[in-house]
């Protein structure tokens, strides 16, 4: 094709992320066409009608449309199933598992009205349509998320996953080192938590977890209100630290607290793994300031 498919959406909720430059941390999904947007929160597709045969040009044109909206729809629907939501299960897994699910997931995608349309120079018609993973009435988290109120282990055998392929605990003997320096430490109380899993290629997801070097669970969203999670989601992620700090990322304040992952955890490696000194530090901070209940949360991943 001739053009970019479509201009990503970068500007994500105030209640998300609200940082001055957006970091991008996509995930190509679909052929290379549809792309889940982890920083604003926002899955998007794009789908191609080529050139019909019709009695007029005017009907050839109506049909591509048809068939484009078609294709984008199919590509919004496969990324969406895609999604992780822990790091033991994806939509799709919760899907199977509860027909209610699927029911309102394919009404949200169905939904979803289209947001670009433009005809390629060889006369190709293509269209984008978004969907929200969260932030929005009707998004994708306001359907999945209210079902995962357990741990993620129960979650996922809720959802036809036995939770134990693949090892829980990736965590290298040697972890890298952080591709920039994390700023120094300042005293509480904090109005965020900052995990930076730069480097460990950690796996966005709808509901991750917390957990420790010793495989004990820090923190997760079974404790967070139901509304609030649907409508912040459990986590913002963005793939550049400074985006996060400096009062630049509203989710976490102007003076979080920020911690180094050590590594990753879960079949989809979707959790980042704390020091036992950093996950005790977590917790003490979070019983004076509370921040993790209020979601609080950014994790910094690899762009």
């Amino acid at each position: 094709m001739s053009r970019r498919a479509w201009p990503l959406l970068l500007l994500a909720s105030a209640a998300l992320a609200e940082v001055e430059a957006p970091a991008d941390v996509a995930v190509r999904l679909a052929n290379g066409r549809a792309e889940v947007n982890w920083t604003a929160q926002e899955i998007t597709a794009v789908g191609y009608g080529p050139p019909q045969e019709a009695p007029t040009p005017a009907a050839a044109r109506v049909k591509q449309r048809r068939v484009a909206i078609a294709d984008a729809y199919r590509l919004l629907a496969e990324a969406v199933a895609g999604v992780q939501v822990t790091s033991e299960s994806t939509v799709a897994g919760y899907q199977l598992a509860v027909k209610e699910i699927r029911t309102r997931v394919d009404a949200v995608v169905s939904g979803q009205e289209i947001i670009g349309e433009w005809v390629e120079e060889d006369g190709t018609v293509a269209v984008t349509i978004a969907a929200p993973l969260a932030g929005k009435p009707g998004s994708v988290a306001s359907v999945i998320l209210p079902h995962v109120r357990r741990s993620d282990r129960e979650a996922a055998q809720s959802a036809g996953s036995d939770g134990d392929h693949g090892p829980l605990l990736d965590v290298p003997a040697r972890p890298p080192a952080p591709p920039s320096p994390l700023p120094a430490r300042q005293p509480g109380p904090y109005t965020g938590l900052v995990v930076d899993a730069r480097g460990f290629g950690l796996l966005p997801a709808m509901s991750p977890r917390l957990v420790s070097a010793g495989g004990a669970e820090v923190w997760s969203v079974a404790a967070a209100p139901p509304e609030l999670l649907q409508s912040t989601g459990a986590v913002g992620y963005v793939s550049d630290l400074s985006a996060a700090l400096g009062g630049h990322c509203a989710r976490v304040g102007d003076n979080p607290l920020v911690v180094r992952a050590l590594g990753r955890h879960g079949s989809l490696k979707a959790n980042p793994v704390l020091s036992l000194a950093d996950a005790q530090t977590v917790q003490q901070e979070n019983a004076r300031s509370r921040f993790l209940d209020r979601l609080q949360v950014v994790f910094v991943v690899d762009g």
